[in-house]
């Protein structure tokens, strides 16, 4: 199987070992592997397929490359294991396989279902914006894309499968490795596997998943892991994954980041919840872009809260398990657009809401773990993304012995 689609340019074999390391410290690039390929600073120095250089061109609307792509591209290109961490989120991880993954499909004859790259991804929404950017490239390149997500209809995407050959595979883990258990579809011919978000995916409790769908890929293949934080279950990850990996890390790692978000445990009887929660929207919604995620235990309490805060005018919006594809995509595009100021929702659901930039969160139905404020698994990511915040918890009245275990989760920023 062939790994290598670079061919060093010669422009870039003749940049010194004192000006690569003048990009990288400019660009707070850092890196660590053996013989880690010096980064291109042009477009023509990846030496692309005349397709693809037109469709990386159109991309990049002929712009510079990224810290991200510099840097990743000649390793990906070699077929070289990489773990890509960008603690810049302007930079996004697409950014730095794409391209890669392109090349591999036009050189790559594919056999089966023409499966060649597949990409891991934690939901429907970050699959459908790789789609996209990949649909955008078509015409350059004749490369497809299928989505197989959760929160869209198995047998809708099974039919998509058959009706024709798609060199790249976007899912969900979750549904992916449904679909591998029902001996629905083999992913055994795919020689590029592909992480984004891999922080995320873990967050969402799916590592055993990930791992699971590993085990049926090619062992010669080729695997991709991107994150936007470093952590030991990642670096755990990679390490099962990887084989002689070049690890590249763009930005600093903002330490302790959970330090920076302000937790504040507010105790009141239960028929007085609401109204110190309308209180505290009073309080914290001053702004127009000013935004808030509530948290509760059931969908149910989804219902019922979302109602509520309506009847007393706020503008607010909710989503739970039951809902469908469609009325969840409206509620979040209400959320993000800034229609709705207000998400409720459960933790489960959580796993298929990409949240953004959320400064406040709620837990408006006490943690099940009351020793401390826990983040909903999907929401901790999101909150590291962001650096700083407010948390808060709602709690009814409780024993003092309890209440005692509660209270010291308050914390200030910095503290």
């Amino acid at each position: 199987m062939e790994q290598l689609f670079y061919r060093e340019h010669f422009a870039t074999a003749r940049r010194t070992q004192a000006e690569t390391s003048e990009f990288r410290s400019k660009n707070n690039v850092t890196v660590r592997g053996r013989a880690v390929p010096t980064p291109i600073l042009q477009l023509y120095e990846a030496n692309l397929p005349e397709c693809v250089a037109e469709a990386a061109a159109c991309a990049l609307k002929h712009g510079p490359l990224t810290a991200l792509q510099s840097q990743c591209w000649p390793v990906a290109l070699r077929g070289r294991d990489l773990l890509a961490i960008s603690h810049n989120r302007a930079q996004a991880n697409e950014q730095a396989y794409l391209v890669p993954a392109i090349v591999r499909a036009v050189h790559q004859p594919s056999t089966g279902n023409g499966l060649v790259t597949l990409i891991l991804v934690p939901t429907l929404e970050v699959a459908e914006k790789i789609q996209r950017l990949v649909a955008d490239l078509e015409m350059y390149t004749g490369v497809r894309s299928v989505c197989l997500c959760s929160g869209d209809w198995k047998e809708r995407q099974l039919k998509i499968l058959k009706k024709a050959s798609y060199g790249m595979w976007i899912a969900t883990p979750s549904r992916l490795l449904s679909f591998l258990k029902e001996g629905k579809v083999k992913i055994s011919g795919c020689t590029l596997l592909v992480l984004d978000e891999a922080d995320r995916m873990l967050a969402m409790g799916f590592e055993k998943t990930l791992r699971s769908i590993a085990a049926v890929v090619r062992p010669d293949r080729q695997t991709l892991v991107l994150a936007n934080s470093a952590s030991r279950e990642v670096g755990d990850l990679a390490d099962f994954l990887l084989r002689d990996h070049v690890q590249v890390t763009i930005g600093y790692s903002k330490l302790a980041e959970n330090e920076r978000v302000e937790q504040t445990v507010i105790v009141c009887e239960k028929p007085r919840k609401l109204d110190r929660l309308v209180t505290l929207f009073e309080d914290i919604l001053k702004k127009k872009d000013d935004k808030v995620i509530v948290f509760v235990e059931t969908r149910s309490n989804v219902e019922k809260t979302v109602f509520e805060l309506q009847l007393r005018g706020w503008s607010v919006t909710g989503i739970h398990g039951a809902k469908t594809r469609d009325e969840r995509r409206r509620a979040m595009d209400a959320f993000k657009s800034g229609l709705s100021s207000i998400l409720v929702v459960t933790d489960v659901a959580a796993q298929q809401v990409d949240v953004g930039c959320v400064r406040y969160v709620v837990h408006y139905d006490r943690p099940a773990n009351a020793g401390r404020l826990r983040e909903p698994r999907e929401l901790r990511v999101a909150l590291r993304q962001i650096g700083s915040g407010v948390r808060l918890s709602c709690s009814r009245r409780c024993p003092s012995r309890e209440r005692a275990r509660l209270l010291p989760a308050r914390r200030r920023p910095g503290g």
